[in-house]
């Protein structure tokens, strides 16, 4: 009763519903923009970036038409070429905003195109260039669409009827009934009527019901649609059979939509009736006297609307036809008992619907140019403009541009079509993820992800702090919760885990993995189970072999008004969310956190054994190529200019010699060696620590000056991912004291970490600590336990301290901090390193080190004492050989 209602809604004003706001209460969030199926699908203010970045592949053209001379193209009235507007060349076509359009759906209709086969890997998608001013999109602000326009694909080879062994059925046996937009006919074969005879036939149909049905400024009485036909002119026109069951109505919106001649004043209007609704297996007769001595076609009709079928209600299963027989008394002229389509000819249209949008300020087009209309753009339907499932066939293509009576928004010039094409692109692998960049002297040090790494590990991204929950606003209505695992190449997901949350321990729901659509991810699940859940964490088999990056999704619903309803279970204490993803029925997939209600981390873990890429890497500085062809997951960028800001982004190469797309770019700027760095490990992590849930862990510093401004801080983690707090203390006689900075880190990788401090105004002077606070989810610390300098602490209420070795091993945990002592190095007046006085730092200042502990040879001591400590030892020289080895 849902898609019903809005259906009616939907139809009656002749647009698409979009509600815009978001509800909110302790546990439901709703996000509510319907859509043509009268799904929730939530609104939004889309961006038409299309994750495209530099790297261009090379793009197949199947198909291409910029309408400029003979191209086949075919519009109705509401359609015409023209040289007002155009994206190349001189001509583009053009449905005017204007009184010729006011009120109407006008068709743009391709000429058959031709797709060839392609290979299993490749992907067939198609575009085209818009420009839109239809300010009228919704005029009289009830958040419903006015102007706008849809794009439908006709595969001409296919059609809908057909024998399923048994019975002649109008149907799409995967769906398992019918399609939006169809219109289908099932011609017996001619027959030569004489006085008496009669067409019986068995009917069953599900057929959505007509009540309700209104479109304003029609004759419709009727939804989707069924009627029998006859014709005594070989099929030029057609009468209306009516027989021992009437129809349930005069006007189908079915009839209608598909042909505006059925409406009234048309040429079809005496065709336009139908049946509707639910009806069992009965035989209806009609009486064929008044067509007696002639050659008759009798003809079985079907019709559906734009909206409300199969898909959306099951029990909608379309139209059978079973023991024909066309007769009399005397003998029978035509019997078909439905095990074949027993001569019968199916014709009509099978059109299947990609998207429809709309041109204002936020959509493509509507922002005064003209742009290009790409893979992604569209909020529902196909997202991904993908027709690969056409390939080896034919296509027509249909734009059709829909304007209501009014001009209550404005008007414009109307919609603008050029430069159609379908083209082929085969997609290389994802770009390396995860890259980091710690700006130097003179020099950047760049880290990724190993996108050849190998291993089995639990991959989660929640602080085990599931309280809240997340439901749909509307009965009946539903979502996918998912979360990114990020991964290239081949791996296996071993299991998934969800926690019940706020759900009552028994509910019922589904979980599913969802893959890769070139470089997006799909919408469509490659992978569901039933599951049902218990108290606290609940882990299920699933033994999927999956390639590159995947989404693992549970599935929630409303609850407040649906039975059996589930939550889509929240940690709000894991923000920002970082892998947290959203998809609402008929759109794509989004961050969570992006979507205006409570953030956080969904409630889904998952354990999964990934194998690796088998790629090399290549290294962009603000667009240009300057390293390729590396093996390693770092490089250093040195030779660069101090103060000036450099973008970096990677690529990979495959085994396939496929280049990838550019990764998202991380921004550095080096600093001069006035900046040092304060440590205590020599850099190896021997072993890793961690505190537990709550717990703290710090370092002690000492800076090297009063007033110098914090730089930056970096920690060592043993695992890649997790979340914890990173933190600043003041010095309280010789334990942490008031917390003075404080930030949420997540999503570490496995060696050094950073934190850019430098724009937090942070003034530090003498004694300070470096910590951290723990969730569950924290991965392990660096522990270096070849030296120990007694400066490491834990504390499980952030009060009583104490020396990291009661956590069960002594040593240095692996945090440093970089300070800037300012220009001459700060109250002690030098460089940091410089212990020789040449103004760099190298080996030559080791050496002099080395002297003075050796011999008490005179040295800088502010320069020497390159970690703060106050004393000149070993430790000195193992931060300048860090420094110098980029450490």
């Amino acid at each position: 009763m849902f898609g019903k209602s809005i259906k009616f809604i939907l139809i009656t004003a002749l647009v698409f519903s979009m509600t815009f706001s978001l509800e909110k209460s302790a546990v439901k969030h709703s996000n509510n923009l319907k859509s043509i199926n009268g799904a929730n699908v939530g609104i939004v203010s889309q961006s038409t970036n299309s994750n495209q970045n530099s790297i261009d592949r090379d793009q197949i053209i199947l198909y291409s038409e910029d309408f400029e001379g003979d191209h086949g193209w075919v519009g109705e009235a509401g359609w015409t070429l023209t040289q007002d507007s155009f994206n190349s060349e001189t001509t583009s076509w053009n449905s005017p905003n204007d009184a010729s359009t006011a009120g109407g759906v006008w068709k743009l209709v391709s000429p058959t195109i031709t797709i060839p086969e392609v290979g299993a890997d490749d992907l067939v998608q198609f575009g085209f260039h818009i420009f839109g001013d239809m300010p009228d999109t919704d005029g009289n602000a009830d958040n419903y669409l006015e102007d706008y326009y849809s794009v439908a694909i006709m595969d001409p080879s296919a059609l809908a009827w057909g024998s399923d062994g048994d019975v002649l059925w109008c149907a799409d046996e995967e769906v398992g009934g019918y399609l939006d937009s169809w219109v289908q006919f099932l011609d017996l074969p001619e027959v030569f009527i004489t006085n008496g005879m009669t067409l019986s036939a068995d009917m069953q149909w599900g057929i959505e019901d007509p009540a309700g049905a209104v479109v304003a400024g029609s004759c419709t009485d009727g939804w989707d649609a069924a009627n029998v036909r006859i014709s005594i002119d070989g099929g030029a026109t057609w009468d209306l059979l009516t027989g021992s069951l009437p129809y349930d109505f005069d006007c189908g919106y079915g009839w209608i939509w598909n042909d505006a001649e059925y409406d009234t004043g048309g040429d079809l209007n005496d065709l336009a009736a139908g049946w509707g609704g639910q009806s069992d297996w009965q035989n209806i007769s009609f009486d064929l006297s008044d067509y007696a001595g002639s050659n008759a076609i009798i003809r079985f009709a079907f019709g559906s609307d734009p909206a409300y079928s199969t898909t959306d209600d099951a029990t909608l299963t379309g139209l059978k036809v079973d023991n024909i027989v066309i007769g009399s008394d005397a003998s029978d002229a035509y019997v078909c008992d439905g095990a074949t389509l027993c001569d019968a000819t199916p014709n009509g249209a099978v059109w299947v619907d990609q998207f429809y949008d709309y041109c204002d300020e936020t959509r493509p087009g509507g922002m005064g140019f003209w742009e290009e209309y790409m893979p992604g753009y569209p909020f529902n339907g196909n997202v991904f403009l993908d027709i690969t499932n056409f390939a080896g066939g034919d296509i027509i293509v249909r734009f059709q541009s829909r304007y209501d009576e009014d001009d209550d928004g404005g008007v414009g010039s109307g919609l603008f079509i050029d430069d159609f094409k379908v083209y082929l692109e085969a997609p290389a692998g994802p770009a390396p993820m995860g890259l980091t960049a710690e700006a130097l002297d003179g020099q950047v040090d760049l880290s990724w992800i190993d996108m050849n790494a190998s291993g089995t590990d639990d991959f989660i991204y929640d602080n085990d702090a599931i309280t809240g929950g997340i439901q749909m606003s509307t009965t009946g209505s539903t979502a996918w919760a998912g979360q990114e695992i990020p991964l290239v190449g081949p791996s296996v997901i071993n299991t998934m885990s969800v926690n019940l949350g706020p759900n009552n321990p028994g509910v019922s729901t589904q979980i599913a993995v969802f893959g890769m659509f070139g470089s997006f991810y799909d919408n469509e699940p490659l992978y569901t189970q039933d599951i049902t859940l218990q108290d606290g964490w609940n882990e299920f088999d699933v033994n999927l072999d999956v390639n590159n990056s995947f989404i693992v999704a549970m599935q929630f619903t409303n609850v407040d008004s649906t039975e059996g309803g589930v939550y889509g279970p929240l940690d709000e204490s894991a923000t920002p969310s970082t892998n947290s993803r959203i998809l609402f029925p008929g759109g794509s997939w989004d961050n969570w956190g992006d979507q205006g209600v409570a953030d956080g981390e969904w409630g889904i873990r998952a354990n999964i054994t990934y194998q690796g890429a088998n790629a090399t890497y290549n290294v962009y500085r603000d667009g240009n190529q300057i390293a390729n062809g590396l093996s390693v997951n770092s490089f250093s960028d040195d030779g660069l200019e101090n103060n000036i800001t450099y973008s970096y982004q990677l690529s990979a190469t495959y085994s396939s010699g496929d280049e990838s797309d550019l990764s998202d770019a991380v921004e550095a700027t080096p600093q001069s060696n006035t900046v040092y760095e304060l440590s205590y490990d020599d850099g190896s992590a021997e072993a890793g620590v961690n505190a537990g849930s709550g717990d703290f862990m710090a370092v002690k510093f000492t800076s090297n000056g009063s007033d110098q401004n914090a730089v930056r801080a970096k920690w060592y983690q043993m695992e890649e991912g997790g979340a914890f707090y990173l933190k600043i203390f003041e010095d309280s006689n010789g334990v942490p004291g008031a917390e003075i900075f404080s930030t949420i880190r997540t999503g570490g990788v496995v060696g050094w970490n950073d934190f850019n401090l430098s724009d937090e105004g942070l003034l530090l002077s003498g004694d300070f600590f470096l910590g951290v606070k723990e969730f569950s989810s924290t991965r392990p610390f660096g522990l270096d336990t070849g030296s120990d300098s007694g400066n490491s602490y834990y504390s499980a209420d952030g009060s009583t301290w104490n020396d990291i070795s009661g956590l069960g091993e002594a040593g240095n945990l692996m945090l440093r901090m970089s300070l800037d002592a300012g220009e001459g190095g700060g109250s002690g007046d030098c460089i940091i390193g410089d212990a020789n006085g040449d103004s760099n730092v190298d080996v030559l200042d080791i050496v002099v080190i080395v002297n003075y502990i050796l011999t008490g040879a005179d040295t800088d001591e502010c320069a020497s004492d390159t970690n703060g400590d106050s004393s000149i030892d070993v430790l000195d020289i193992v931060t300048i050989v860090n420094s110098i080895l980029g450490g």
